[in-house]
């Protein structure tokens, strides 16, 4: 999930920071929180019908947990030009400068686990076995060469 800002006239464009989005839209807080929520927090439904949650899932036992991704910042530079795709030193601005790292993390490659999660929704409360995840601390990953 991320939010245009802009696009250039070259058709090249970058996306808004999720933290900020978190921290007007759904709770003041959450995006820099260390303890789980009391409830899951549910940003949207994919289109595949999974639910998208906000940094805490289920640690199999019943309760909340931070989940951590599978994947690590790149070290080195980016191929773009600066114009057509981005350049500079991988810093972790943009989802190439990341590589995924077979159970690095708690996620899989799509940042998707399967655990039972109980949400309650509009239908009523739902308990789902599957559910992707977006990362609190996604930028707290460390460069590998």
């Amino acid at each position: 999930m991320r939010i245009c800002l802009r696009t250039r006239p070259q058709g090249y464009h970058y996306h808004g920071n999720r933290f900020q989005y978190v921290e007007e839209i759904i709770q003041a807080g959450l995006s820099i929180a260390n303890t789980p929520p009391s409830q899951p927090v549910l940003l949207a439904w994919a289109a595949d019908g999974f639910p998208i949650l906000y940094g805490f899932g289920s640690d199999g036992l019943g309760s909340l947990t931070i989940l951590h991704p599978s994947y690590q910042l790149k070290y080195g530079n980016r191929n773009g030009n600066g114009n057509t795709a981005p350049c500079g030193l991988c810093n972790g601005g943009y989802t190439n400068d990341y590589q995924y790292k077979e159970c690095f993390g708690d996620l899989d490659e799509c940042n998707v686990i399967e655990r039972t999660i109980t949400l309650n929704t509009t239908l009523d409360v739902e308990t789902l076995n599957t559910f992707t995840l977006l990362q609190v601390h996604f930028y707290k990953l460390v460069a590998v060469s």
